[in-house]
């Protein structure tokens, strides 16, 4: 069917059909194509080309596939009018779907520029296994098969034409097919080779079935290792060989981890090749390190040879993190660097090694990591440990720590490990580890750092705690002594508190201003590890409490009060919640760095939780609050939230509090004012004013010097949003670029 044009091309499309009548040609939709089609191949105008373009799709439906329609689309794919090219594949595919010339025209060019809309115009196309049987040419054919296995691989025999094998194509095929016979992907019916292989994939499950699958596999696995094995010319496919290797070894190890039968047997001549490939230099390393995390639990006995031919340290450390030492030593000579990964390792071990290189002892904490004791051995470890201490603090430390944590799993779970390890070993290990010896060696050198406060909190529930006496005594050391304070935290989980202890301790927040921010600590802890059983909110809360606060201890007191709420020890109507709203905004004004990032997280909570909308009111009622502290907190409070949640405001909440800041402004902080209105500008719409002109205008007079960075942020932005008509002195103060009527200036301040 013709198309209507428009009038400008109407007249092209009348010059062409009085040039075929001049020239007695019918003027019939198949000539008016050919002649355009002859014409641009013949022109140099880019202008009149895409006119005759157009006119040619007028006539689309008539399109059909010809060498002259050929030659124009060849001609055009890689030029400046290869979309209208693609546009004429498209039209000729719908009016003539089985083009075998156009396809491998088509194809060829894919190999050249591998162009992935070409590629998926060729997938529209329904002839490949008519197309792949007219391919003589063994080494196109296997091209071509690699190309479009999914479609073929159920159609047509792939193996009489593998004749050279040494093309990349044929490697790629192999791999695909070793995928193929392992995974069973799209799979159509029919018989592959000589072999009807769908029953490798049978869904049916009985017995039978199963074992004629796994033939089946065994046959297709073993011809692919056959080829691999017998190619002795394969420089420049070590990787892909490695990616066929590692899909066989790993479906192998797999079946016979659950069967105890492998799928096929690894030849003397499978592992010379494996040898070789993993010992090229053109080998990816990635890919040699995979083959050793796959084959791990196999390596002995199956790979010593390969072992033995390794020089890669990195190789050479996943293997000796795999393999049992002692075993490993008889093969290869072993030095510190290697065993850095090695784990699952017995007592004994590390001793030997220790005499041999005292380094050893920078990878205790790996290689003690789901430590064996076979020979009795924790005892002179942990005399080891308490020897070691005052000079590899931290390596001891890590290392106490890892043991703990991997005999406390093994303990409570089965674990499958190289070196199983029974649970009375596990127990008899901790036992020895938690001793009072070591714990008072720890304590003596203490050093603050994560790995020592969690190796403390896990020691702190094995170790004996005394009567307190009327003073915090854990293990005979007195931590009522304030120097050992910090101590006190790592014993609370096994610590039985009196109501007398929590008094001295409630006292002590308040008194004693040195060491307030340890109180609080402990207070914490106390709670985290449900060791207070009364409400203790009231003293906390006391106005003797509030007035004695010390900044630095804001933190401590705040995540107590949270953990207290989370606790649900009081709800959102309570006075408690309350009191618990003033503590936050407050300790967010007053606290340092560590203590605004602790109560932004709690606003965090708080603004996903059911308390948001009670969160949000107390802000807008306690803006005004008689109390700065409270005061500013809120409008801190209030900074954050308009930053991180503005999505979830109101219009009429942020307009109220927008019009409240000009009745504040000259006696509150001025940087959370500001930061407040940069708030404004950039997340916000139909809220800023140009009242706001007087407030950047008042702290100019009045803050010029120490907010001076903050300022010119805020008028940046109300620049960079057009928010705002600023007036030529701020910017001149600022230094931003003014217009003239002849040339843009930047006017400096004089």
């Amino acid at each position: 069917m013709e198309r209507e044009v428009n009038p400008k091309l109407k007249q092209y499309q009348s010059k062409i059909i009085q040039v075929l009548t001049n020239r007695n040609i019918e003027t019939s939709p198949e000539n008016i194509i050919n002649y355009i089609a002859q014409t641009i191949l013949e022109l140099e105008s880019d202008a009149l080309i895409m006119q005759l373009y157009s006119i040619l799709f007028v006539y689309k439906d008539f399109v059909k596939n010809s060498d002259l329609i050929t030659s124009l689309i060849l001609s055009h794919i890689e030029t400046a009018f290869q979309e209208k090219a693609y546009r004429l594949i498209r039209i000729i595919l719908n009016n003539d779907r089985h083009s075998i010339n156009l396809f491998k025209n088509l194809l060829d060019i894919f190999y050249k520029t591998n162009d992935k809309r070409l590629r998926s115009i060729l997938e529209l196309f329904n002839i490949k296994s008519e197309f792949a049987v007219q391919l003589y040419d063994d080494n196109n054919f296997i091209r071509f098969y690699n190309l479009y296995f999914d479609e073929l691989i159920g159609k047509l025999d792939f193996k009489s034409r593998l004749t050279n094998f040494n093309t990349k194509y044929a490697y790629n095929l192999l791999l695909k097919y070793t995928n193929y016979i392992i995974n069973g992907p799209k799979i159509d019916q029919g018989n592959l080779c000589e072999k009807n292989i769908n029953l490798i994939f049978c869904i049916d499950k009985n017995e039978e079935t199963i074992k004629i699958s796994m033939d089946l596999q065994k046959v297709e696995l073993e011809y692919i290792i056959n080829l691999l094995v017998s190619n002795k010319d394969y420089c420049g496919y070590e990787n892909t060989i490695m990616k066929i290797i590692n899909q066989i070894t790993n479906y192998n190890n797999i079946h016979f981890l659950k069967t105890k039968n492998f799928v096929i047997d690894l030849s003397k001549n499978l592992k010379n090749l494996i040898k070789d490939i993993l010992t090229s230099k053109s080998t990816d390393l990635k890919l040699a390190e995979e083959f050793f995390y796959i084959n791990r639990l196999f390596l002995i006995p199956h790979y010593i040879s390969v072992i033995r031919e390794i020089t890669s340290v990195k190789l050479l450390q996943i293997i000796a993190s795999a393999v049992d030492i002692n075993v490993l030593s008889q093969i290869i000579k072993l030095d510190v660097n290697l065993l850095k990964f090695s784990t699952n390792n017995d007592i004994s071990v590390f001793f030997s090694l220790y005499e041999q290189d005292n380094l050893i002892i920078n990878i205790m904490p790996t290689f003690l990591d789901y430590c064996t004791d076979h020979q009795n051995l924790i005892v002179k470890l942990s005399d080891f440990f308490c020897t070691k201490i005052p000079t590899d603090f931290f390596v001891i430390c890590t290392t106490m720590r890892n043991i703990l944590r991997s005999h406390e799993l093994n303990i409570k779970k089965d674990l499958i490990l190289r070196n199983l390890i029974p649970k009375e070993m596990s127990k008899n290990i901790i036992r020895e580890i938690t001793k009072h010896e070591l714990f008072k060696v720890i304590i003596c050198h203490y050093q603050h750092s994560a790995v020592v406060n969690d190796l403390l909190f896990t020691l702190g529930k094995y170790i004996p705690n005394l009567e307190e006496d009327g003073k915090i005594i854990v293990d005979e050391i007195l931590l009522g002594n304030l120097t050992n304070l910090h101590l006190l935290k790592f014993f609370i989980s096994g610590m039985t508190i009196s109501l007398e202890f929590l008094s001295k301790l409630l006292d002590e927040c308040k008194k004693n201003k040195d060491y307030q921010k340890k109180f609080y600590e402990i207070l914490y802890y106390l709670e985290k590890f449900n060791k207070i059983n009364i409400d203790i909110c009231s003293d906390i809360y006391a106005d003797d409490a509030i007035s004695s606060l010390q900044a630095n201890s804001l933190k401590w007191r705040i995540q107590y009060l949270y953990l207290r709420y989370t606790k649900k020890c009081c709800n959102s109507s309570d006075y408690c919640f309350i009191n618990f709203l003033m503590a936050l905004t407050s300790s967010l004004y007053l606290g340092n760095k560590s203590c605004t990032d602790v109560c932004e997280g709690i606003l965090d909570d708080l603004m996903i939780s059911n308390n948001k909308n009670i969160l949000l009111g107390f802000i807008e009622d306690n803006i005004k609050n008689n109390d700065i502290n409270i005061r500013c907190g809120c409008l801190k409070a209030y900074e954050f939230i308009l930053r991180n949640y503005f999505k979830d405001l109101h219009l009429e909440y942020m307009v109220h509090i927008y019009n409240y800041l000009f009745k504040i402004y000259k006696n509150i902080n001025a940087l959370i004012i500001i930061k407040i209105l940069c708030n404004y500008i950039q997340f916000t719409e139909g809220v800023v004013t140009k009242d706001l002109i007087d407030i950047i205008e008042y702290y100019i007079d009045t803050k010029k010097k120490k907010y001076r960075k903050d300022l010119k942020h805020l008028v940046s932005l109300i620049i960079d949003t057009k928010s705002l008509d600023l007036n030529r002195r701020i910017k001149q103060y600022y230094k931003f670029k003014i217009k003239t009527d002849t040339e843009e200036i930047i006017i400096k301040k004089i």
